[in-house]
């Protein structure tokens, strides 16, 4: 799921404060995941279960070598 934000820079979109961009925070696992999870949720309610299937489909199921934690 990180390289998945990565590839499209979802982190770019997202505000943090800057005590927390110091530390990195904007690449953090939980706040990354946090990203990947709000951005599919936009896009099931934006254009529906299908195209998220296929966007899933397309991006994630075709990367079983990535680690998703990483």
């Amino acid at each position: 799921m990180i390289f998945i934000c990565k590839k499209f820079d979802l982190s770019k979109y997202i505000l943090v404060g800057n005590g927390e961009m110091k530390d990195g925070g904007r690449y953090k696992k939980a706040i990354v995941a946090d990203i990947f999870e709000s951005f599919i949720g936009a896009m099931y309610l934006d254009l529906g279960f299908d195209e998220v299937k296929k966007f899933l489909y397309k991006h994630v199921s075709q990367h079983p070598e990535k680690d998703w934690g990483e």
